[in-house]
Protein backbone atom coordinates (compact mmCIF):
# COMPACT_ATOMS: atom_id res chain seq x y z
CA UNK A 1 0.00 0.00 0.00
CA UNK A 2 1.18 3.49 -0.84
CA UNK A 3 0.09 6.89 0.41
CA UNK A 4 1.38 10.46 0.65
CA UNK A 5 2.30 12.16 3.91
CA UNK A 6 1.98 15.94 3.91
CA UNK A 7 4.41 17.59 6.32
CA UNK A 8 3.84 20.80 8.26
CA UNK A 9 6.24 22.49 5.89
CA UNK A 10 3.89 21.70 3.02
CA UNK A 11 6.30 19.16 1.54
CA UNK A 12 5.00 15.73 0.63
CA UNK A 13 6.61 12.33 1.06
CA UNK A 14 5.53 9.22 -0.78
CA UNK A 15 5.17 6.36 1.70
CA UNK A 16 5.03 2.63 1.05
CA UNK A 17 3.99 0.15 3.71
CA UNK A 18 6.70 -2.47 4.26
CA UNK A 19 5.04 -4.56 6.98
CA UNK A 20 1.36 -4.22 7.91
CA UNK A 21 1.82 -6.10 11.20
CA UNK A 22 4.88 -4.17 12.34
CA UNK A 23 3.47 -0.91 10.93
CA UNK A 24 6.66 0.07 9.12
CA UNK A 25 7.02 2.19 5.97
CA UNK A 26 9.61 3.48 3.57
CA UNK A 27 9.59 7.08 2.41
CA UNK A 28 10.70 8.16 -1.04
CA UNK A 29 11.85 11.75 -1.26
CA UNK A 30 12.82 11.56 -4.93
CA UNK A 31 9.30 10.87 -6.22
CA UNK A 32 7.30 13.27 -4.07
CA UNK A 33 7.25 16.46 -6.09
CA UNK A 34 9.70 19.33 -5.84
CA UNK A 35 11.40 19.55 -2.42
CA UNK A 36 13.50 22.58 -1.52
CA UNK A 37 15.33 24.11 1.40
CA UNK A 38 15.28 21.94 4.50
CA UNK A 39 13.64 18.53 4.84
CA UNK A 40 13.06 16.86 8.18
CA UNK A 41 12.06 13.26 7.57
CA UNK A 42 9.61 12.25 10.30
CA UNK A 43 10.14 9.17 12.48
CA UNK A 44 6.43 8.32 12.32
CA UNK A 45 3.60 8.97 9.87
CA UNK A 46 -0.14 8.41 10.21
CA UNK A 47 -2.55 7.16 7.57
CA UNK A 48 -6.24 6.39 8.07
CA UNK A 49 -5.79 6.30 11.82
CA UNK A 50 -2.79 3.94 11.76
CA UNK A 51 0.63 5.10 12.93
CA UNK A 52 3.63 3.79 10.99
CA UNK A 53 7.34 3.93 11.83
CA UNK A 54 9.68 5.17 9.09
CA UNK A 55 12.46 2.58 8.82
CA UNK A 56 13.65 2.99 5.22
CA UNK A 57 14.49 5.84 2.88
CA UNK A 58 14.14 4.79 -0.75
CA UNK A 59 14.89 6.65 -3.96
CA UNK A 60 14.94 6.62 -7.75
CA UNK A 61 17.68 6.83 -10.34
CA UNK A 62 15.35 8.98 -12.46
CA UNK A 63 14.86 11.73 -9.85
CA UNK A 64 17.18 14.18 -11.62
CA UNK A 65 15.06 13.99 -14.79
CA UNK A 66 12.18 15.68 -12.99
CA UNK A 67 14.25 18.26 -11.07
CA UNK A 68 12.80 16.84 -7.87
CA UNK A 69 15.57 17.50 -5.36
CA UNK A 70 17.86 20.11 -6.86
CA UNK A 71 16.86 22.81 -4.37
CA UNK A 72 17.16 20.69 -1.20
CA UNK A 73 20.08 21.93 0.90
CA UNK A 74 19.71 20.14 4.22
CA UNK A 75 18.04 16.97 5.45
CA UNK A 76 17.54 15.36 8.86
CA UNK A 77 17.28 11.57 9.09
CA UNK A 78 15.43 10.26 12.16
CA UNK A 79 16.78 7.55 14.48
CA UNK A 80 13.97 5.23 13.41
CA UNK A 81 15.62 4.68 10.01
CA UNK A 82 17.61 1.45 9.67
CA UNK A 83 18.10 1.46 5.89
CA UNK A 84 19.04 4.10 3.36
CA UNK A 85 18.21 2.47 0.03
CA UNK A 86 19.71 2.60 -3.44
CA UNK A 87 19.57 6.14 -4.92
CA UNK A 88 17.89 7.44 -1.74
CA UNK A 89 19.29 10.95 -2.13
CA UNK A 90 20.18 10.73 -5.81
CA UNK A 91 20.29 14.11 -7.52
CA UNK A 92 20.30 16.32 -4.40
CA UNK A 93 22.79 18.61 -6.14
CA UNK A 94 22.64 21.41 -3.54
CA UNK A 95 22.86 19.20 -0.49
CA UNK A 96 26.09 20.14 1.32
CA UNK A 97 26.20 17.70 4.24
CA UNK A 98 24.27 14.81 5.71
CA UNK A 99 24.41 13.01 9.06
CA UNK A 100 23.64 9.31 9.30
CA UNK A 101 22.11 8.38 12.68
CA UNK A 102 23.22 5.47 14.84
CA UNK A 103 20.12 3.43 13.87
CA UNK A 104 21.21 2.94 10.23
CA UNK A 105 22.61 -0.53 9.52
CA UNK A 106 22.46 -0.61 5.73
CA UNK A 107 23.28 1.96 3.04
CA UNK A 108 22.48 1.03 -0.56
CA UNK A 109 24.40 1.67 -3.76
CA UNK A 110 24.41 5.21 -5.13
CA UNK A 111 22.57 6.48 -2.06
CA UNK A 112 24.35 9.84 -2.46
CA UNK A 113 25.09 9.86 -6.20
CA UNK A 114 24.51 13.10 -8.05
CA UNK A 115 24.99 15.12 -4.84
CA UNK A 116 27.56 17.37 -6.47
CA UNK A 117 27.51 19.91 -3.64
CA UNK A 118 28.00 17.35 -0.89
CA UNK A 119 31.31 17.96 0.90
CA UNK A 120 30.87 15.69 3.93
CA UNK A 121 29.01 12.53 4.89
CA UNK A 122 28.83 12.49 8.68
CA UNK A 123 27.98 9.50 10.87
CA UNK A 124 26.85 9.33 14.48
CA UNK A 125 29.69 8.05 16.66
CA UNK A 126 27.27 5.50 18.14
CA UNK A 127 26.62 3.85 14.77
CA UNK A 128 27.90 0.24 14.88
CA UNK A 129 28.16 -0.30 11.11
CA UNK A 130 29.61 2.90 9.66
CA UNK A 131 32.00 5.72 10.47
CA UNK A 132 33.03 9.02 8.95
CA UNK A 133 36.65 10.11 8.77
CA UNK A 134 37.30 13.57 7.33
CA UNK A 135 33.81 13.49 5.83
CA UNK A 136 34.41 10.19 3.98
CA UNK A 137 32.11 7.22 4.61
CA UNK A 138 33.83 3.98 5.72
CA UNK A 139 32.57 0.80 7.31
CA UNK A 140 33.10 0.58 11.06
CA UNK A 141 36.13 -1.68 10.69
CA UNK A 142 37.77 0.92 8.47
CA UNK A 143 38.76 -1.59 5.78
CA UNK A 144 36.20 -0.51 3.15
CA UNK A 145 35.87 2.97 1.71
CA UNK A 146 32.18 3.20 0.87
CA UNK A 147 31.66 6.71 -0.42
CA UNK A 148 33.55 9.94 -0.92
CA UNK A 149 31.30 12.99 -1.15
CA UNK A 150 31.10 14.30 -4.71
CA UNK A 151 31.86 17.88 -3.72
CA UNK A 152 35.31 17.05 -2.36
CA UNK A 153 38.12 18.97 -4.06
CA UNK A 154 41.87 18.59 -4.57
CA UNK A 155 44.03 15.76 -3.23
CA UNK A 156 43.06 12.80 -1.09
CA UNK A 157 44.93 9.96 0.60
CA UNK A 158 43.01 6.79 1.41
CA UNK A 159 43.52 5.32 4.89
CA UNK A 160 46.19 2.63 5.19
CA UNK A 161 43.62 0.30 6.80
CA UNK A 162 41.52 0.12 3.62
CA UNK A 163 41.56 -3.13 1.62
CA UNK A 164 38.50 -2.47 -0.56
CA UNK A 165 37.49 0.60 -2.53
CA UNK A 166 33.77 0.02 -2.85
CA UNK A 167 31.40 0.14 -5.79
CA UNK A 168 30.78 3.78 -6.84
CA UNK A 169 33.12 4.95 -4.03
CA UNK A 170 34.42 8.03 -5.90
CA UNK A 171 31.90 8.10 -8.74
CA UNK A 172 31.31 11.64 -9.99
CA UNK A 173 34.05 13.24 -7.83
CA UNK A 174 35.14 15.50 -10.67
CA UNK A 175 36.88 17.95 -8.32
CA UNK A 176 39.46 15.42 -7.15
CA UNK A 177 42.84 15.94 -8.80
CA UNK A 178 44.82 13.25 -7.01
CA UNK A 179 44.04 10.10 -5.02
CA UNK A 180 46.74 8.11 -3.25
CA UNK A 181 45.81 4.42 -2.98
CA UNK A 182 47.69 2.62 -0.19
CA UNK A 183 49.44 -0.72 -0.62
CA UNK A 184 46.82 -2.33 1.63
CA UNK A 185 44.16 -2.15 -1.11
CA UNK A 186 43.41 -5.46 -2.84
CA UNK A 187 40.18 -4.64 -4.66
CA UNK A 188 38.93 -1.70 -6.70
CA UNK A 189 35.17 -2.04 -7.15
CA UNK A 190 32.99 -1.45 -10.19
CA UNK A 191 32.57 2.24 -11.07
CA UNK A 192 34.91 3.15 -8.19
CA UNK A 193 36.36 6.24 -9.93
CA UNK A 194 33.79 6.59 -12.71
CA UNK A 195 33.61 10.19 -13.93
CA UNK A 196 36.56 11.50 -11.90
CA UNK A 197 37.48 13.81 -14.75
CA UNK A 198 39.96 15.84 -12.66
CA UNK A 199 42.34 12.95 -11.98
CA UNK A 200 45.55 13.21 -14.01
CA UNK A 201 47.41 10.07 -12.95
CA UNK A 202 46.81 6.97 -10.88
CA UNK A 203 49.01 4.25 -9.46
CA UNK A 204 47.31 0.97 -8.66
CA UNK A 205 49.29 -0.81 -5.91
CA UNK A 206 50.76 -4.29 -6.23
CA UNK A 207 48.26 -5.92 -3.87
CA UNK A 208 45.29 -5.25 -6.18
CA UNK A 209 44.21 -8.32 -8.19
CA UNK A 210 41.09 -7.07 -9.99
CA UNK A 211 40.21 -3.70 -11.49
CA UNK A 212 36.41 -3.63 -11.55
CA UNK A 213 34.12 -2.88 -14.46
CA UNK A 214 33.99 0.85 -15.33
CA UNK A 215 36.44 1.53 -12.50
CA UNK A 216 37.96 4.58 -14.24
CA UNK A 217 35.36 5.10 -16.96
CA UNK A 218 35.20 8.71 -18.14
CA UNK A 219 38.35 9.93 -16.35
CA UNK A 220 39.09 12.28 -19.22
CA UNK A 221 41.96 14.08 -17.49
CA UNK A 222 43.87 10.88 -16.78
CA UNK A 223 47.14 10.88 -18.74
CA UNK A 224 49.06 7.97 -17.18
CA UNK A 225 48.17 4.77 -15.35
CA UNK A 226 50.51 2.36 -13.61
CA UNK A 227 48.93 -1.01 -12.84
CA UNK A 228 50.40 -3.13 -10.05
CA UNK A 229 51.98 -6.49 -10.78
CA UNK A 230 49.29 -8.61 -9.09
CA UNK A 231 46.37 -7.56 -11.31
CA UNK A 232 45.04 -10.48 -13.34
CA UNK A 233 41.87 -8.94 -14.76
CA UNK A 234 41.13 -5.50 -16.17
CA UNK A 235 37.35 -5.20 -16.13
CA UNK A 236 34.90 -4.25 -18.86
CA UNK A 237 34.99 -0.50 -19.62
CA UNK A 238 37.69 -0.10 -16.94
CA UNK A 239 39.38 2.86 -18.67
CA UNK A 240 36.72 3.60 -21.27
CA UNK A 241 36.66 7.17 -22.57
CA UNK A 242 39.86 8.17 -20.81
CA UNK A 243 40.52 10.35 -23.82
CA UNK A 244 43.61 12.00 -22.34
CA UNK A 245 45.36 8.72 -21.52
CA UNK A 246 48.71 8.54 -23.32
CA UNK A 247 50.55 5.98 -21.23
CA UNK A 248 49.50 2.77 -19.47
CA UNK A 249 51.67 0.03 -18.04
CA UNK A 250 49.98 -3.38 -18.10
CA UNK A 251 51.90 -5.91 -15.98
CA UNK A 252 52.73 -9.49 -16.99
CA UNK A 253 50.26 -10.75 -14.35
CA UNK A 254 47.24 -9.74 -16.47
CA UNK A 255 45.56 -12.68 -18.20
CA UNK A 256 42.30 -11.11 -19.34
CA UNK A 257 41.46 -7.64 -20.66
CA UNK A 258 37.70 -6.99 -20.63
CA UNK A 259 35.31 -5.63 -23.24
CA UNK A 260 35.73 -1.91 -24.04
CA UNK A 261 38.50 -1.70 -21.40
CA UNK A 262 40.34 1.09 -23.27
CA UNK A 263 37.59 2.09 -25.69
CA UNK A 264 37.85 5.74 -26.72
CA UNK A 265 41.38 6.30 -25.38
CA UNK A 266 42.31 8.23 -28.48
CA UNK A 267 45.51 9.59 -26.94
CA UNK A 268 46.88 6.07 -26.42
CA UNK A 269 49.37 5.48 -29.24
CA UNK A 270 51.31 2.58 -27.77
CA UNK A 271 50.41 -0.36 -25.55
CA UNK A 272 52.19 -3.57 -24.62
CA UNK A 273 49.94 -6.59 -24.22
CA UNK A 274 51.52 -8.96 -21.66
CA UNK A 275 52.57 -12.49 -22.56
CA UNK A 276 50.10 -14.03 -20.10
CA UNK A 277 46.97 -12.60 -21.77
CA UNK A 278 44.80 -15.29 -23.38
CA UNK A 279 41.73 -13.25 -24.25
CA UNK A 280 41.22 -9.67 -25.40
CA UNK A 281 37.58 -8.62 -25.17
CA UNK A 282 35.21 -6.98 -27.61
CA UNK A 283 36.11 -3.40 -28.58
CA UNK A 284 38.91 -3.37 -25.99
CA UNK A 285 41.04 -0.82 -27.88
CA UNK A 286 38.23 0.59 -30.05
CA UNK A 287 38.97 4.18 -31.01
CA UNK A 288 42.52 4.28 -29.67
CA UNK A 289 45.35 6.17 -31.36
CA UNK A 290 47.49 3.05 -31.80
CA UNK A 291 49.89 2.97 -34.75
CA UNK A 292 51.22 -0.54 -34.14
CA UNK A 293 50.46 -3.43 -31.81
CA UNK A 294 51.99 -6.80 -30.96
CA UNK A 295 49.67 -9.62 -29.95
CA UNK A 296 51.60 -12.18 -27.88
CA UNK A 297 51.73 -15.92 -28.44
CA UNK A 298 49.48 -16.58 -25.44
CA UNK A 299 46.42 -14.92 -27.01
CA UNK A 300 43.93 -17.42 -28.40
CA UNK A 301 41.00 -15.09 -29.04
CA UNK A 302 40.39 -11.43 -29.73
CA UNK A 303 36.88 -10.02 -29.60
CA UNK A 304 34.69 -8.34 -32.13
CA UNK A 305 35.81 -4.79 -32.85
CA UNK A 306 38.87 -5.09 -30.58
CA UNK A 307 40.84 -2.62 -32.70
CA UNK A 308 37.90 -0.97 -34.45
CA UNK A 309 38.24 2.75 -35.28
CA UNK A 310 42.02 2.60 -34.79
CA UNK A 311 42.50 4.55 -38.00
CA UNK A 312 46.26 4.93 -37.54
CA UNK A 313 46.95 1.25 -36.94
CA UNK A 314 49.25 0.29 -39.80
CA UNK A 315 51.27 -2.56 -38.35
CA UNK A 316 50.05 -5.64 -36.45
CA UNK A 317 52.36 -8.42 -35.24
CA UNK A 318 50.85 -11.72 -34.09
CA UNK A 319 53.22 -14.19 -32.45
CA UNK A 320 50.88 -17.17 -32.14
CA UNK A 321 51.47 -20.03 -34.58
CA UNK A 322 47.76 -20.84 -34.50
CA UNK A 323 45.76 -17.79 -35.63
CA UNK A 324 43.69 -16.41 -32.72
CA UNK A 325 39.94 -16.49 -33.17
CA UNK A 326 38.38 -13.18 -34.09
CA UNK A 327 35.45 -11.58 -35.94
CA UNK A 328 35.59 -8.08 -37.44
CA UNK A 329 38.36 -7.27 -34.99
CA UNK A 330 39.93 -4.47 -37.04
CA UNK A 331 38.73 -1.55 -39.13
CA UNK A 332 42.13 -1.05 -40.81
CA UNK A 333 43.75 -4.06 -42.47
CA UNK A 334 47.18 -2.85 -43.55
CA UNK A 335 50.30 -4.90 -42.70
CA UNK A 336 50.34 -8.11 -40.68
CA UNK A 337 53.48 -9.90 -39.43
CA UNK A 338 53.08 -13.58 -38.48
CA UNK A 339 55.32 -16.62 -37.85
CA UNK A 340 56.84 -17.81 -41.12
CA UNK A 341 55.64 -21.39 -40.63
CA UNK A 342 52.05 -20.17 -40.23
CA UNK A 343 51.98 -17.76 -43.15
CA UNK A 344 49.64 -19.81 -45.32
CA UNK A 345 47.35 -20.53 -42.38
CA UNK A 346 46.92 -16.82 -41.62
CA UNK A 347 46.27 -16.10 -45.29
CA UNK A 348 43.37 -18.56 -45.17
CA UNK A 349 41.88 -17.57 -41.81
CA UNK A 350 39.52 -14.69 -40.88
CA UNK A 351 39.96 -11.96 -39.89
CA UNK A 352 43.69 -12.20 -40.72
CA UNK A 353 43.26 -12.96 -44.40
CA UNK A 354 41.73 -9.50 -44.86
CA UNK A 355 45.08 -7.75 -44.36
CA UNK A 356 46.54 -6.22 -47.53
CA UNK A 357 50.09 -7.27 -46.70
CA UNK A 358 50.80 -10.48 -44.76
CA UNK A 359 54.47 -11.04 -44.07
CA UNK A 360 56.06 -14.15 -42.61
CA UNK A 361 58.76 -13.65 -40.00
CA UNK A 362 61.40 -16.22 -39.19
CA UNK A 363 61.58 -17.34 -35.55
CA UNK A 364 64.60 -18.27 -33.52
CA UNK A 365 65.11 -19.20 -29.91
CA UNK A 366 61.35 -19.06 -29.44
CA UNK A 367 61.10 -15.37 -30.38
CA UNK A 368 60.00 -13.67 -33.57
CA UNK A 369 62.69 -11.75 -35.39
CA UNK A 370 61.74 -8.94 -37.73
Amino acid sequence: MEFCEKLESGQELKCEVLDEKKHTVSVNTTSSGTISGYLEIPAIVTHEGVTYTVTTISGSIYAFLFHVCRELKRVTIPNSVTEIGDYAFHGYSRLTSVTIPDSVTNIGENAFSGCSGLTAINVSESNTMYQSINGILYNKAGNTLIRCSEGRQGNMTILDSVTTIGVFAFEGCSGLTSVTIPNSVTEIGNYAFDGCSGLTSITIPNAVTIIGNNAFDGCRGLTSVTIGNSVTYIGNNAFRNCSGLIRVTIPDSVTNIGNYAFDGCRGLTNVTIPNAVTNIGNNTFDGCGLTSVTIPESVTEIGKGTFSRCSGLKSVTVKAKTPPKGVDSFSVYDTLYVPMESLDLYKATSPWKQFMHIIGVASGNGALEL
